[in-house]
């Protein structure tokens, strides 16, 4: 379990990062205001996206499994 939990934390920290910065990029953001944008933006998405990782992942892992098998 404990891994699993390490793994959706680093795996929601890099998901939401990549988003956070293609979003920032796209909406043109001045570079005066990236840092602080970022930090923002990934005080929502970070959490959002572990708890989407702990309590969907398993969900569509058995899904997928299904489908494949």
């Amino acid at each position: 379990m404990v891994a699993k939990v390490i793994f959706a934390f680093l795996m929601s920290f890099a998901t939401a990062s990549l988003v956070t910065i293609a979003h920032i990029f796209y909406k043109d953001i001045s570079y005066e205001l990236i840092f602080d944008t970022y930090i923002y933006a990934m005080k929502i998405s970070w959490p959002v996206v572990f708890i989407c990782i702990i309590l969907i992942a398993p969900i569509l892992q058995r899904f997928t499994h299904k489908l494949t098998s």
